[in-house]
């Protein structure tokens, strides 16, 4: 999955449009369902990929077969992962997952107001097992990981910032994201991610 910095904001929209306004505590639901130690491994196995039930039976080993069906279930009926592929196998049906389907597109304020809480909470969450996949690749790509040879970076900065500081601040991070984004593959070049996440905090002192 490809990450698109524009205007100093990222965006995932899914392609249902279905709503789910109607729903209490979606947010809530869609964290519970994702963060299951088992359901979370399933995610990760998926991840830029397309699996069977046989592959990630094979993958995730520790896992009962049956234990993985239910959960494999779980997640499809809360429209996390989908069902890309059906093919007959010695007369049953073999299933293809992969997360579902999001893409990258630039929306404008309108859009994002009408998104549902359902929705955004999917957006972000596809956000962040892009991330823990990216990072698990990585690990599993080293024998003994380096982060600070590598350069691999992981903090949270807290900053107090009017709207007005802030709009000058993204403009400036655009500025330096729009001028390395022209780097061409190169020897000496390594391929990394910058990821951005920023949310509002609710102070306490006011």
């Amino acid at each position: 999955m490809t990450i698109i910095i524009l205007d100093n904001i990222i965006i995932i929209k899914s392609e249902n449009n279905t709503k789910s306004e109607d729903k209490s505590s979606v947010s809530k639901t869609v964290t519970d369902l994702i963060m299951h130690p088992i359901r979370m491994k399933i995610l990760l196995a998926l991840v830029d990929q397309r699996r069977t039930t046989q592959q990630l039976a094979e993958m995730l080993d520790d896992i009962p077969q049956a234990t993985l069906y239910r959960h494999l279930n779980k997640l499809v009926q809360g429209d996390v992962i989908e069902i890309v592929e059906e093919r007959p196998v010695r007369g049953t049906i073999e299933k293809v997952y992969t997360l579902s389907r999001l893409g990258m597109v630039n929306l404008a304020a309108a859009d994002i107001e009408n998104a549902s809480k359902d929705e955004l909470m999917r957006f972000f969450t596809s956000f962040l097992m892009s991330l823990l996949g990216d990072f698990s690749h990585y690990l599993s790509s080293k024998e003994k990981p380096d982060l600070l040879a590598d350069g691999v970076s992981f903090r949270q900065v807290p900053m107090y910032l009017s709207n007005q500081e802030y709009q000058e601040f993204g403009l400036e991070l655009r500025k330096i994201l729009l001028k390395v984004l022209e780097n061409k593959p190169a020897p000496e070049r390594r391929h990394r991610v910058f990821s951005i996440v920023v949310l509002p905090v609710e102070d306490t002192i006011k």
